[in-house]
């Protein structure tokens, strides 16, 4: 996996240390998102570039489209071996002499979409870098137009499955933490850029957190 690359090689951290192979070899986007962020809050940049690069390939090489971040990858280098057909690596495990991939770590959901795009943001918005910013637009971009609820405030929590052969299980709930997390993530890309869709897109996922607000309680439906 990521044993053998070199020092300055984009690449995914591992979130667990063991030995159960369904997430033996899973490097999960939200982890991966905090880490870059910890790293910058701990001035270490070169960490946290090397796992952003990771997310730009990974994002531009994906098997089916160039718009999504998937809920995890494969930790280690996002690229494929040679001879395997030029894409990203995502994660897996082995059962009866057979390779199964997850359908929640190969699908894509709000939240973890909106944790890439703050690490992205936070990244260019400190040391530059326009790659950054156009891979969170992009993201962003996607959100908006797979999970808008015409009908109404809030987004929709994404997807599990595989869009490339069309087996894909999409979410008709709202998460209030998705919406909470996109709801950052929008308002950071609308202060950098000053695009409306952006702001409009902040303040939709703020009135449906307005409404998932109880006020008696000062508690939050999920």
């Amino acid at each position: 996996h990521g044993d053998c690359i070199s020092a300055d090689t984009p690449r995914f951290i591992a979130s667990y240390e063991t030995g159960n192979s369904y997430i033996q070899n899973a490097a999960f986007t939200y982890d991966n998102a905090l880490c870059a962020m910890a790293f910058m809050a701990a001035g270490q940049q070169e960490r946290a570039r090397l796992i952003l690069d990771a997310f730009v390939f990974a994002i531009e090489n994906d098997r089916y489209a160039s718009d999504r971040v998937r809920n995890a990858y494969v930790y280690g280098s996002p690229e494929i071996f040679p001879g395997w057909g030029g894409h990203t690596r995502l994660p897996g495990f082995m059962m009866d002499n057979a390779f199964y991939e997850d359908r929640y770590q190969v699908g894509s959901n709000l939240g973890n979409t909106s944790f890439a795009v703050l690490a992205l943001l936070q990244y260019y918005a400190r040391f530059g870098g326009e790659v950054y910013l156009t891979t969170a637009k992009t993201l962003v971009d996607f959100a908006l137009n797979a999970w808008t609820d015409a009908k109404g405030d809030g987004f929709f929590a994404g997807y599990d499955g595989w869009p490339e052969n069309g087996t894909v299980f999409n979410f008709t709930y709202k998460s209030t933490e998705h919406n909470l997390d996109f709801y950052a993530a929008c308002l950071a890309l609308y202060q950098l850029t000053g695009g409306e869709t952006y702001r409009d897109a902040a303040q939709s996922a703020l009135r449906f957190l307005d409404q998932m607000y109880d006020r008696d309680s000062g508690l939050f439906w999920t």
